[in-house]
């Protein structure tokens, strides 16, 4: 990189805390220079010179940077977070009134606790997620994908069972739904998943589509509204993806295939039934 659009870039990134956007910034204020510097040489400005003019060109660096930040900086939505924690606070609170009218006084004090503690999993959780950049977890998606089916395989085997459904994994004392914990592993997994396939051969879509179907095959065994929530935010994805600039493609074409073999297979289904 030339010395002089290293130092503006790196004055433009000072101001902008979020570190995880900085290789992006980087790289697009990067083109952005470099496209400017060419035009400026094909009218036959030296290319020192040429540097020099495509970043005054582009203005006060800190002013930038704090313009950026601004726009990047991660936000939190306090008026998501206030209605969360009034309904977890009225769940709660049903809860305990429950517990008090129906259970023993040692088993509702177990089930509060237990309440407690998996109302802070979940808020750790989805606080990790709401800042997660997904797009560092693209180079591990198939590893995600991995996992996620090996908890639904999990809950085959070694699930536990009520009311005729297996439905439930229980490690060291805990019991959680396989279902719950696998789809956020697999959401990420699909949209590393369609970027990586969704742009190449025949083969390699095919492929997409076998990863998709494998897990949603899964977990309808035992969970068949679980399965079609998946589906659903899969067709929402790999829809947007082809609608997108980045997919190579006839659009109408996929999109066809996309919904229509799905419709046909149950025009079909329910014309036999």
């Amino acid at each position: 990189m030339n010395p002089l659009v290293s130092k503006f870039i790196e004055k433009v990134l000072e101001p902008i805390k979020y570190q995880k956007m900085h290789s992006h910034i980087a790289k697009e204020l990067e083109d952005h220079l470099e496209l400017l510097k060419e035009d400026y040489t094909k009218r036959g400005v030296k290319e020192e010179a040429a540097y020099q003019k495509a970043i005054e060109e582009m203005g006060d660096a800190a002013v930038i940077g704090h313009s950026l930040h601004n726009i990047h900086k991660p936000r939190v939505e306090w008026s998501i977070v206030i209605l969360i924690a009034v309904l977890t606070c009225i769940s709660f609170i049903m809860l305990a009134m429950w517990n008090k009218h129906y259970l023993e006084s040692s088993y509702a004090y177990d089930v509060h606790i237990r309440q407690i503690i998996f109302i802070i999993m979940g808020s750790s959780f989805t606080s990790g997620v709401y800042f997660l950049d997904y797009r560092r977890f693209e180079k591990y998606s198939i590893i995600g994908w991995g996992i996620g089916n090996l908890i639904l395989l999990g809950v085959l085997f070694f699930g536990i069972t009520v009311n005729g459904m297996t439905r439930w994994l229980r490690i060291g004392g805990i019991t959680f739904s396989a279902v719950h914990l696998a789809q956020p592993l697999l959401i990420l997994s699909y949209a590393g998943l369609i970027r990586k396939w969704g742009n190449n051969s025949i083969k390699t879509r095919i492929s997409l589509g076998v990863a998709a179907l494998l897990p949603i095959a899964l977990i309808a065994i035992e969970n068949i509204f679980g399965a079609i929530v998946l589906g659903s935010v899969f067709l929402v994805m790999l829809t947007c993806y082809i609608n997108s600039k980045e997919f190579k493609g006839n659009t109408l074409k996929w999109i066809s295939l996309l919904y229509g073999v799905p419709l046909s297979g149950i025009v079909l289904f329910g014309a036999k039934v």
